[in-house]
């Protein structure tokens, strides 16, 4: 069995396929996802928050660009967390259990 989802006019698609979604039910999951994504960096998981965010940002930036918008501001919050590792454009080393490396 495949996994489908069902669009507006009824048509059933492959799953993960976006359909003519509800910009209001987009809106609305938006501020939940920014609340959470908020959260999330103010407990201490700011690097936990941003790939999340940035998945989000991918999928909202083409159909519901203002909530794209609402999720790069998010992002740059994040980014900006003095717990937030810093953004060098290359991978952090992997750190022993004191912290040293």
């Amino acid at each position: 069995m495949s996994a489908t989802t069902e669009n507006q006019a009824g048509q059933a698609g492959p799953a993960g396929q976006a359909g003519h979604a509800d910009p209001v039910l987009v809106g609305d999951l938006t501020t939940v996802l920014v609340k959470t994504l908020r959260a999330l960096g103010q407990a201490g998981q700011p690097d936990q928050a941003l790939p999340l965010a940035a998945t989000a940002w991918s999928r909202l930036r083409a159909a519901h660009p203002e909530q794209a918008e609402r999720i790069n501001g998010t992002m740059h919050y994040l980014a900006r967390r003095p717990d937030s590792a810093p953004v060098t454009g290359h991978p952090a080393p992997p750190q022993g259990a004191d912290g040293k490396g």
